[in-house]
């Protein structure tokens, strides 16, 4: 049977042969052009088809405008974190930079200042007299200056003359307390540093387990019991003759001996520059009797009864008023000035402030060293909350003593051992 010539060309045994166009071979079947496949899916054969696969196209494009919008914004917020986080590190730093800043100029402020204070302070304590309480001259009598006017007054305030006048007596021992401080301040009336009599003698008490002062005056006519000093022996007579005969010194002996108390330390103040040191601070209040007003009148003043602002003459003049009633009642008048004093200072401008301590410190004389006038101003600062609770008193306590004229000089008479325990209950308790 022969071969189909219309399928085979040269027989079944010939070999075939690849043909240099269509991809076949010599001989074999041809058919339609083999389909070439793209990338993707599969084209689909019907319409239904077609709309799913665009369908499926569409969503899985969607997705990815998605996903890829979605990176964008994870982006953006990664890169706006990143700025807020630059700029809270750039406000701590500047913080920070402020902080330091703020710190050195504070630093040398305060600095500043207390190298200013303690050059103000220490020009201050230059114009203070310094003088130990035994570095004093000593004399066994006193001036007939002194006399004469002692004999004056006598005459004046009158009273019992004593020929043969009882021992004064004394405290018979010196009480103390580690916890306390006892500082005499002495009020002389001259020009200069010699010894003269004290006007005023007051003992501020300072108290620093209870952050308390109290203030213990003493008559300067109180007849008292004098010790031996320095090889010296003297008579019994008034309190005020201490520091005439032998200065702080012997004025804190007397005071020691004949009221029991431990006497630390003394400043003394010169009355002739205590007008200036009132000035400078406006002035202080004194409420002031109708007789005071009236004594104070009569020696050229102008005031009148009731509270009013004194100068500092008039207040001077105040202080030592005695003979419209009595020591005891001028010793008071010397506490309210110096309690107006110290009210008057702290409501004082740095300016009235400077220039009165500027006067101050002209007028004392102390045996206080440099180093112990800083710790107690330091130390002074934690009392002034309780500076209106402070306490004062005077000894001999009104009532219990009597006036009488011994040796041409009017004196206070008292029960001294008596006295110096009701003083020693007042600061000690």
């Amino acid at each position: 049977m022969q071969p189909n010539n219309r399928n085979y060309i040269g027989g079944p045994n010939r070999p075939r042969a690849r043909s240099s166009g269509s991809g076949g071979y010599i001989g074999q079947r041809r058919s339609s052009p083999p389909v070439r496949r793209t990338s993707g899916a599969r084209k689909p054969a019907s319409r239904f088809a077609a709309q799913s696969y665009n369908r499926s196209r569409s969503s899985q494009s969607d997705a990815a405008r998605s996903r890829a919008a979605a990176k964008a914004r994870a982006a953006k917020a990664r890169a706006a974190e990143r700025k807020r986080q630059a700029e809270l590190e750039e406000k701590r730093r500047l913080r920070r930079k402020r902080a330091v800043l703020a710190f050195f100029i504070t630093f040398f402020t305060l600095t500043s200042a207390v190298v200013c204070f303690f050059y103000w302070w220490n020009s201050k304590l230059e114009l203070i007299t310094y003088t130990a309480a035994d570095d004093f001259d000593i004399v066994t009598s006193l001036s007939d200056e002194i006399m004469a006017d002692e004999a004056e007054y006598a005459l004046q305030m009158g009273g019992t003359v004593e020929e043969n006048p009882e021992a004064a007596g004394n405290a018979g021992g010196v009480q103390s307390a580690s916890h306390i401080t006892n500082i005499l301040l002495v009020g002389t009336d001259n020009t200069s540093w010699k010894n003269s009599r004290s006007d005023s003698m007051i003992l501020v008490s300072l108290n620093e387990d209870t952050k308390t002062i109290k203030m213990c005056s003493f008559i300067r006519d109180t007849y008292c019991d004098f010790p031996s000093y320095k090889g010296k022996s003297y008579a019994d007579q008034k309190l005020t003759h201490a520091f005439a005969y032998g200065g702080a010194g012997l004025c804190i002996a007397t005071i020691e001996h004949n009221f029991g108390i431990k006497i630390d330390n003394y400043i003394r103040v010169n009355f002739k520059s205590f007008p200036k040191v009132i000035n400078s601070l406006g002035g202080v209040k004194i409420n002031l009797t109708s007789a005071e007003s009236e004594y104070l009148n009569m020696q050229g003043f102008e005031t009148h009864a009731g509270t009013q602002r004194l100068t500092g003459e008039e207040a001077l003049a105040y202080s030592r008023i005695r003979y419209i009633d009595s020591d005891f009642k001028r010793t008071q008048r010397q506490q309210k000035v110096l309690t107006s004093i110290a009210a008057a200072a702290k409501n004082s401008s740095l300016s009235e402030i400077d220039d009165a301590v500027t006067k101050i410190c002209d007028m004392i004389q102390t045996d206080l060293t440099k180093s112990q006038i800083n710790s107690l101003v330091t130390d002074m600062l934690s009392y002034l909350d309780n500076l209106d609770s402070m306490e004062s008193k005077t000894f001999p306590e009104q009532g219990t003593y009597t006036g009488k004229i011994i040796d041409d000089m009017w004196v206070a008479v008292a029960d001294i051992p008596a006295t110096a325990e009701s003083v020693q209950q007042f600061i000690y308790g």
